[in-house]
């Protein structure tokens, strides 16, 4: 027996509180957006720099971890671009929510 009253939350009551949340606190969200877009740009940045100028670590700390080979300069690379491929995609989700919520 039944009560008409549902244990599990299913998807659309998951978005529909998602969607009051973000209508509550719709300034919050624009600079959740703001600050992943800022973070996606600057792993990029950092990416390509390091793929283009591998040097400029060792010029900035003094070290050379590597010894002069550039595989720690290419696992910068990789890091800094998982960094920007994972920013990209959580601001692109944030970017959907927020205008989902305009409509």
């Amino acid at each position: 027996m039944t009560l008409g009253i549902s244990l599990y939350s299913t998807s659309a009551d998951r978005a529909y509180t998602a969607r009051i949340r973000l209508l509550a606190r719709p300034a919050e969200a624009v600079m959740r957006l703001r600050i992943e877009m800022f973070l996606t740009a600057v792993a990029c940045l950092l990416a390509v720099l390091t793929a283009a100028v591998p040097d400029w670590i060792e010029a900035a700390w003094g070290v050379d971890p590597d010894g002069g080979n550039g595989a720690v300069e290419w696992l910068f690379v990789i890091a800094f671009g998982a960094l920007a491929v994972v920013a990209a995609v959580l601001s692109r989700r944030e970017w959907l929510r927020t205008r989902a919520v305009g409509r």
